[in-house]
């Protein structure tokens, strides 16, 4: 069992993406996780984008389209063929970054407000990676972290309950890394309430290591 960690740098372009690809293509047959961060400067981005969301000015679609545009650059260059459904994975992601960005939350803190939307940036990279190396035959499957990373609902640094966490992992995402590669997002997780959370800056390390240890990885 391994557990591999690629920051935003290891997937901030095409060919950056396809590296990761030959990289993973090397350890075909072993039991193995992949953590994958937000592509390049994205994470900077988003924040642009909460910004603009919580001061209520124009810059919000435009911002969304600098976004949109760059993801899909980057997608269209790794597969040469519209009729993909990773055009469609990426479009139903954006529609949602879109509707959260369209509507008012009177009664919500600005850092719930902040892991709402700075997530999408794992989720956009983790279905460009997963849908690119299912295109080169290198099987896996795309998990969603919030689904097993819990925290409590200290948003923007939330701190991980353990038991929970440890507990899902085993029951559930173990059988899917027994059976392929697994492709998620680090940096993220969810609250009781069906929250998503975020773990920090770097917080992509650390899900890794939690990851890592609830799996027993041992590289």
């Amino acid at each position: 069992m391994k557990v591999f960690k690629f920051g935003g740098a290891s997937v901030k372009d095409a060919e950056a993406v396809r590296n990761v690809g030959h990289i993973i293509a090397r350890y075909s047959g072993e039991k193995l996780l992949v953590v994958i961060s937000a592509m390049g400067k994205t994470t900077n981005k988003l924040e642009e984008l909460i910004a603009s969301f919580w001061k209520n000015d124009n810059n919000k679609h435009l911002i969304i389209k600098d976004l949109k545009d760059f993801h899909f650059t980057i997608a269209k260059d790794l597969i040469n063929d519209p009729k993909h459904h990773i055009f469609s994975d990426l479009e139903d992601l954006f529609m949602e970054l879109e509707c959260i960005v369209e509507k008012k939350y009177p009664n919500t803190s600005y850092d719930e407000i902040y892991d709402g939307i700075i997530c999408y940036g794992e989720l956009l990279s983790t279905r460009i990676v997963s849908d690119y190396l299912q295109s080169t035959e290198i099987r896996n499957k795309w998990v969603d972290a919030r689904n097993f990373i819990q925290t409590d609902s200290n948003f923007r640094e939330g701190r991980i309950k353990w038991h929970e966490t440890e507990e899902t992992v085993n029951r559930i995402l173990r059988p899917y890394v027994d059976r392929s590669v697994v492709i998620t997002q680090g940096f993220i997780g969810r609250d009781d309430h069906n929250n998503t959370t975020t773990l920090g800056r770097e917080g992509s390390d650390y899900t890794a290591a939690i990851f890592a240890y609830c799996l027993d990885a041992k590289d």
